[in-house]
């Protein structure tokens, strides 16, 4: 088996993400460019002035922004990819030809992620312009979000064609669950305590984003389980793949 039908698919991929993950750069946009209009002018100052109300209200709309269009951008990264070329029975013709279906969506998961990392260096390259961001920390934060979730909904488009919902299930329940774990500690309930630790670790993924969009560093150490754990969701979904029928 040669390379060469898996990377003509490349261009495709390339175009594909470039349009689906240009989604979370408009919602930023959006989001962030409107309460910065509305603060330059009710503050009585600009952005470019160095006015440091101004400049302050900015980091904030920074915060909530970027860690926002972040995890938005992860759900799409592989989002309906497994599923929706399962359901439509897209894999006859994908993998028609001598192309391994691992690779294909390896090679799909990487693309996409690339395209995020170049929107979201760029975006907070252009922030830092103005207010200091860290550039650096943002990708991490991207990197280390899109590797959870995107390695979930790679898991759940392996295992079910309702993919969509499983995967905001599951985020949603883990983060809820993990929260009240942390927050009542002993005295939460003992299915809390017992169940918040075997889910996917969105609460400690979403805290170590936080910190690097906000320029803190993170303890490479703290980082094990969040990696790990995606790597074995990833992992698992690559063994579907190749094992479990398309088809079915």
């Amino acid at each position: 088996m040669t390379l060469r039908p898996l990377l003509a698919y490349l261009p495709w991929h390339a175009r594909d993400a470039s349009v689906r993950t240009f989604s979370p750069v408009l919602i930023f946009l959006v989001i962030a460019g409107l309460p910065l209009m509305t603060i330059s002018a009710t503050k009585g100052g600009s952005l470019f002035d160095g006015s440091r109300p101004v400049q302050e209200l900015a980091l904030q709309v920074w915060s909530g922004t970027a860690s926002l269009a972040i995890t938005i951008a992860a759900f799409l990264v592989m989002s309906q990819a497994i599923s929706t070329d399962r359901d439509k029975q897209h894999v006859r013709f994908l993998f028609a030809h001598q192309v391994n279906p691992v690779l294909f969506y390896v090679q799909r998961f990487v693309v996409g992620l690339a395209m995020l990392v170049a929107y979201f260096a760029l975006i907070a390259w252009g922030y830092s312009q103005v207010v200091p961001v860290p550039v650096l920390g943002t990708v991490l934060a991207l990197l280390l979000t899109c590797w959870l979730v995107g390695s979930l909904t790679m898991l759940a488009g392996a295992l079910t064609k309702a993919e969509g919902i499983l995967v905001l299930g599951v985020y949603l329940v883990a983060n809820v669950l993990q929260q009240v774990s942390v927050a009542a500690g002993e005295s939460a309930p003992r299915w809390v305590r017992a169940l918040a630790p075997v889910l996917p670790p969105v609460n400690r993924m979403s805290d170590y984003a936080q910190a690097w969009i906000n320029g803190r560093t993170v303890d490479p150490s703290d980082l094990v389980l969040v990696i790990g754990y995606a790597a074995g969701m990833f992992i698992a979904a690559l063994v579907l793949l190749r094992r479990a029928p398309l088809v079915r």
